[in-house]
């Protein structure tokens, strides 16, 4: 059996429960399988984790970035070279992305930082910050809020892994 043949048999057994779900409205589904339910519930609950667990992520890293400033933990980083990304869409929409490499020394040790900024060009010069070691540096251009985007996907996947460990795709 091919590939296109599975998808196409897949498509009209799962098509039709997809089907009468969305015909008969949220009491109507709820009622005749409560694993449908318990799947969205899951898709939602997954996805608000991401997000808190993220947000968390964030407060701590604001709580280091204080830390490492009254303990003395800064150092300061020159733009060494920086590279423009420009990418353009059918609809002419254009979306420049910098990515700058900085060099920075640390216990005499010459390293090396990445930023990526969308819009702007990075600054010549940025402070960076560590809290036990200066291998382990972070700055504030850490885009860490890229992720909430992911929890999108995360709570659908969520949804479906659980109607299909409850056996409802069966």
């Amino acid at each position: 059996m091919s590939l296109k043949e599975i998808w196409a048999d897949g498509m009209s057994r799962y098509g039709e429960k997809w089907a009468m779900i969305l015909e008969n409205g949220t009491a109507a589904w709820t009622q005749e399988d409560p694993r449908v339910l318990l799947a969205v519930f899951a898709g939602l609950l997954a996805a608000v984790i991401w997000c808190v667990a993220l947000r968390r992520k964030i407060l701590r890293r604001q709580g280091q970035k204080e830390a490492a400033i009254r303990s003395g933990h800064v150092i300061n980083a020159r733009r060494v070279s920086f590279f423009r990304d420009v990418n353009e869409d059918e609809s002419g929409y254009s979306r420049t992305v910098y990515r700058a490499k900085y060099e920075y020394t640390a216990e005499g040790q010459t390293r090396h930082y990445s930023v990526h900024k969308k819009n702007g060009l990075p600054p010549a010069f940025i402070c960076l910050y560590y809290t036990d070691s200066p291998r382990k540096v972070f700055s504030s251009y850490d885009n860490l809020h890229i992720w909430y985007p992911v929890s999108i996907p995360a709570g659908i996947l969520a949804c479906l892994l659980t109607m299909y460990l409850t056996g409802y795709f069966s």
